[in-house]
């Protein structure tokens, strides 16, 4: 679970590129290429929590803008059960469902 650290929205990551691989527009439009480390840095995909951003939003976030939630709880969105079997404080975030555990 994380927390975006310039747009301060809470989310939950379900899969990542190890350097930016979205197309060169959209680099362009989110001004990747003037982040400290531009495309060369992993990517996130993230399902954004629909109690800061109405919708069932995602994002592809830089590495750097990725900081993790001190005290993780719950992200509402209606994708997390797809990727995830279980919540646990105790382990302090999502349980990978099979698949997602296969795929990463």
């Amino acid at each position: 679970v994380i927390v975006h650290a310039r747009y301060n929205y809470r989310g939950v990551i379900v899969g990542y590129d190890p350097i930016c691989c979205a197309p060169d527009e959209w680099c362009q439009m989110m001004r990747v290429d003037s982040l400290p480390l531009g495309r060369n840095q992993p990517f996130y995909e993230v399902l954004v929590d629909e109690r800061d951003r109405p919708g069932a939003q995602s994002c592809y976030v830089a590495q750097e803008n990725v900081m993790p939630m001190r005290a993780p709880r719950e992200v509402r969105h209606p994708l997390v059960p797809h990727f995830f079997s279980a919540f646990s404080p105790e382990e302090g975030g999502y349980v990978p469902s099979p698949l997602l555990r296969a795929a990463y």
